[in-house]
């Protein structure tokens, strides 16, 4: 009787007298159940090659099965394979095999659990197993094995049928069982790769093409860096940049995250050569559920070798045969063959995870000097130049990036013509794109994407609904709920904002302390009225250590004080916001200059026209050549505030890019700006109506009020006037249009002899600012007029 059991049958197990025999090699059940099924229990060393190590020489190949057989050897405490003249045979006295094959297809119930679920050694093998399954039937007594390789004398034949089998493209679609719990769409923590080998060019490089690699796949996503960094800075980790994710670390990441499974990669020198492999584990057990290995001769064959890992991996994570052809793109094609350029690329990926642009812009321009069609590299400049607003830059190397389409995979290709289109201002590109996206990779990382694209543009129902259908991929996305927050924020759903905020910060205590979301967390509760919980939001973030969140953090705060009438206190966070901006930027960086522009307002609101104009003075000198036309409107309506016509239309003819209509829009908005301020009211708003516009609709409509005054029509002046000072404005320059807006609606209700509407419209802004400084210009005016008008009541 047999002493060793060999189960194929929903798993791939070896027992032995004593239990289960744990067998590391990769390799050694698939050489088992090959030796298994092959006619006269046993395989030539050729065909288990091509199916086994179909990527090594045949020497190192036969090198490896001979390791397989004997780590069957060591685990069973016997040898189960006997290798010799070529030929591996099962000892079937002491192995007995759960299956056998018939010579015919014919149905039985256990073809369909044959190897299922099992993370199979190459997509040879899995070919093969395809092959074999509809001929699987219970084993009877003494194996009765099959012959889908020929007889034992007819090697020939049998070479042929596994060549034939190679090249042409298998019928069958090779699918394991996903993991249990793995949804499709459902993300994975990705470890830091486990280096043996003492060489630190791995490090960094072959994790990143992993991710690439990895990434092709639309049956599962990659937990994004962010999240990792995000829980890493809730455990306690300051440095989140130079944390080793190790897969011990990975597994308590992905228990934070609810992320049920952790990937890890391993390489390690074998001889002269490397053994690379792989682990999907459980993440609160730390169970291995999948694992897989490929090996190369050289270093620079580990990228191809990584291929093939992942290859397998991605099979044993349930993808199809098919499903990975159509989406893959090798390795050293889609990254690069140069371990030296993907090593840069990633330190440059990870400074830019930092805030660090300029050193980031550093490495990617070192990774395309050693490898200048590195497509991945090309695309962070382009996005790189599309954050400084240099928009000639980011269009020559986005388009350098598309040339190389070839050497993308499918995703990353989308990525880059997605940032393209947004950067040409072709929004309905765009979003096209964006919905290709989500409906060839359906992720949470995709759909919040396309939803934050969405709520970007002001289709805020829009962006609720397909933030709404991230949630479903991922329910503890913090990101997710705060972007929710914002767009419910944003059609005026304030209690349903509130709960998205909160349940973001429930789940990351620093989601609201981060980039944007700190401004848009800190407008809703001033519109909610709760004045002191913004400040003290704002503050949080001056507490906490770097420097790249404090510009929003003392803008946010400036503004909140010009809110509040304490304009004082507001010039000199405004003043240090700019401080910050330039220290995390340069002082060119749109940051900075919206700084200075909210400076230049808020000295013109407290009469310091002097002070104004030393910061509309800076405002000037800072602003170069190609400003964004969205960005020179806002700088122009704030320069004819105080009356600086000609620095208007000096700005007004510098040389810009213009591209997409939001562009069109706005340059004929400064067009329309500067005639209405030039006394040519009828020519403005001839611009505004043939769609002018500004970035913010509120700037655009008060300019339209002035309009209408230069126009003499005072009466639907006031119409318009008092539909804009019924909805409040905070956080950008619509806060100083409506704050200017209750005074212009309130002079046009005297001019109109509406006392009692111009009494009120003073009034809201002497509430407003009850609590502010005494005396300053525009409060000053109110006040006056109030008691011009109660006398002569």
């Amino acid at each position: 009787m047999a002493r060793y059991t060999l189960q194929t049958s929903g798993r791939l197990a070896l027992a032995g007298p004593d239990g289960p025999c744990g067998v590391d090699d990769p390799i050694a059940l698939p050489l088992l159940v090959l030796a298994a099924l092959h006619a006269g229990g046993g395989v030539d060393d050729d065909a288990a090659l091509l199916l086994l190590t179909p990527d090594l020489t045949p020497a190192a190949g036969r090198a490896r099965l001979a390791a397989a057989a004997a780590a069957v050897a060591a685990s069973a405490g016997a040898p189960l394979i006997e290798y010799s003249d070529g030929r591996l045979t099962l000892r079937r006295d002491l192995v007995g095999v759960d299956v056998e094959t018939s010579a015919v297809a014919e149905h039985h119930p256990l073809q369909a659990g044959f190897l299922a679920g099992v993370l199979l050694p190459s997509p040879e093998f899995g070919d093969w197993v395809a092959d074999v399954r509809p001929r699987i039937r219970a084993a009877h007594g003494p194996a009765r094995l099959g012959s889908w390789l020929g007889t034992p004398t007819d090697r020939t034949a049998a070479l042929i049928a596994v060549g034939g089998l190679i090249l042409l493209v298998s019928v069958w679609a090779t699918r394991a069982a996903p993991p249990p719990g793995l949804a499709a769409g459902a993300a994975i923590v990705l470890a830091d790769l486990d280096n043996a080998t003492g060489d630190t060019l791995f490090d960094q490089s072959l994790i990143v093409a992993a991710a690439v690699g990895l990434g092709q796949s639309a049956r599962f996503s990659i937990l994004s860096r962010n999240r990792v960094v995000e829980a890493l800075q809730r455990m306690g980790q300051s440095r989140t940049d130079t944390v080793r994710l190790s897969f011990e670390l990975a597994r308590e990441v992905a228990a934070r995250e609810n992320t049920q499974y952790v990937l890890g990669f391993r390489i390690e020198r074998v001889g002269e050569g490397y053994r690379l492999s792989s682990t999907l584990a459980e993440a609160g057990s730390g169970q291995a559920v999948r694992s897989a290995e490929a090996s190369a001769e050289t270093r620079a064959g580990t990228l191809s070798a990584l291929d093939r890992l992942i290859d397998e991996t991605r099979a044993g994570l349930g993808e199809s045969r098919s499903e990975r052809r159509e989406r893959s793109v090798g390795l050293p094609a889609a990254t690069t063959p140069s371990f030296e350029a993907l090593r840069s690329y990633a330190q440059g990926s990870l400074a830019w995870g930092r805030g660090e642009f300029a050193i980031a812009k550093g490495l990617w321009g070192r990774a395309l000097d050693l490898d200048t069609g590195f497509a991945m590299a090309l695309g962070a400049m382009g996005a790189y130049y599309t954050r400084h607003h240099d928009r000639a830059a980011a269009t020559r190397f986005y388009t350098q990036a598309l040339r190389q389409r070839d050497r993308l995979t499918e995703l990353e290709r989308l990525r880059l013509e997605e940032g393209y289109a947004g950067l040409r201002g072709e929004t309905d590109s765009m979003l096209a794109i964006d919905r290709a996206i989500v409906a060839r990779f359906p992720s949470a990382e995709s759909w919040y994407g396309y939803g934050t694209e969405l709520m970007r543009l002001g289709r805020s129902r829009e962006a609720l609904n397909a933030l709404t259908e991230a949630l479903r991929f991922d329910s503890t996305d913090a990101n997710i709920h705060g972007n929710l927050g914002n767009a419910a924020k944003q059609t005026d759903q304030l209690d349903l904002a509130l709960e998205h905020f909160n349940r973001a910060a429930a789940i990351d205590s620093t989601v609201l302390l981060r980039g944007f979301v700190i401004a848009e967390y800190g407008e809703l509760l001033v519109r909610l009225g709760r004045f002191d919980e913004a400040d003290d939001h704002f503050r949080r973030i001056l507490s906490r250590p770097g420097i790249r969140d404090r510009p929003y953090a003392l803008r946010s705060l400036g503004l909140l004080r010009v809110w509040r009438g304490r304009l004082d206190e507001a010039v000199g966070f405004l003043r240090q916001a700019t401080a910050a901006s330039i220290q995390v930027d340069d002082r060119t960086a749109l940051g900075a200059l919206r700084g200075r522009a909210y400076e230049g307002l808020t000295l013109l609101l407290m009469g310091d026209g002097q002070e104004a104009n030393r910061a509309l003075d800076s405002l000037m000198t800072s602003i170069r050549p190609n400003v964004e036309p969205q960005a020179l409107a806002l700088f122009v309506r704030t320069l004819l505030r105080a009356n600086r016509i000609a620095d208007a239309r000096r700005l007004a003819t510098l040389p810009h890019d213009t591209v997409g209509q939001a562009d069109r829009k706005a340059l004929r908005f400064v067009s329309a700006a500067v005639a209405i301020a030039g006394g040519q009211a009828d020519s403005g708003m001839a611009l505004l109506e043939a769609g002018a516009a500004a970035p913010q609709p509120a700037v655009t409509n008060w300019l339209r009020v002035e309009g209408l005054v230069g126009q003499r029509k005072a009466e639907p002046a006031l119409a318009l006037a008092d539909s804009l000072t019924a909805s409040r404005e905070f956080g950008t320059e619509s806060q100083f249009e409506w704050i200017w807006g209750l005074v212009r609606a309130a002079d046009l209700a005297a001019e109109l002899g509406h006392g009692k509407a111009a009494l009120a419209g003073y009034r809201r802004l002497i509430d407003l600012w009850s609590g502010g400084d005494r005396s300053s210009a525009l409060l000053d005016h109110a006040r006056k007029q109030v008691e011009v008008l109660g006398t002569a009541r």
